[in-house]
């Protein structure tokens, strides 16, 4: 058993009262239309529940779209009310409220997992982060999928551009493979069985999703 498949079976399984249906953010799209960037993330904060202090700041030196500083050691307990976590994002990502939203909520699922380690479960601890980095971040990728912003993603991950030399390119946003995107995306996003199921049978119906998933991709 890889150890991709162990920190992806820990997040999906566990995540499962995280999961939302898709959600539209009219209220956010309109702030973010204003360049109100404030209020938009603030939409997003506010939908996947998380009630700690942000700070977003725009970095046109960062290579990647967003950025979540971690603090280790990990701010614990009465902590993390108090603690302020630092955001950054690309200039590019405001463009596009459709990739806003993709990497706005890919980098609040950051803060949501590791702020749910302290306190409310066992996902995964942040010294997860030393050797298993694209582990920890493609179930980031999923958890913005499970909590409803799955719809958004899918219409921002891919974006044609043109390089230095003139040749038409195309960047995936993310870093699901599109197999295993798809997979995760028809999985929470478009069955309609998996909405049916008792919400105390969800979990081992997760299990048989991921056990597909590591029979398919690990």
């Amino acid at each position: 058993m890889s150890k991709q498949f162990n920190y992806l079976k820990s997040y999906l399984v566990n995540l499962d009262e995280f999961r939302k249906p898709p959600v539209h953010l009219v209220a956010a799209e309109t702030f973010f239309n204003q360049k109100l960037y404030a209020w938009a993330i603030k939409e997003l904060k506010d939908h996947m529940g998380i009630p700690y202090k942000i700070k977003v700041s725009v970095d046109r030196g960062l290579e990647n779209p967003g950025r979540f500083i971690l603090p280790i050691p990990f701010p614990r307990g009465r902590l993390l009310d108090s603690y302020i976590f630092a955001f950054f994002i690309n200039p590019e990502v405001l463009v596009d409220f459709n990739q806003f939203v993709a990497v706005m909520s890919h980098e609040l699922s950051h803060l949501l997992l590791f702020s749910y380690n302290n306190g409310h479960g066992h996902v995964c601890s942040p010294h997860c982060l030393i050797g298993a980095t694209i582990e920890i971040e493609k179930a980031t990728d999923i958890t913005a999928i499970i909590i409803g912003f799955g719809h958004y993603i899918k219409e921002a991950r891919k974006r044609d551009f043109v390089n230095e030399e003139g040749a038409l390119l195309t960047r995936t946003l993310g870093y699901l493979s599109d197999q295993e995107f798809e997979f995760i995306y028809d999985c929470f996003i478009n069955n309609r069985k998996f909405r049916k199921v008792p919400k105390k049978k969800r979990r081992t119906f997760i299990q048989k999703i991921v056990e597909i998933f590591k029979n398919t991709f690990t």
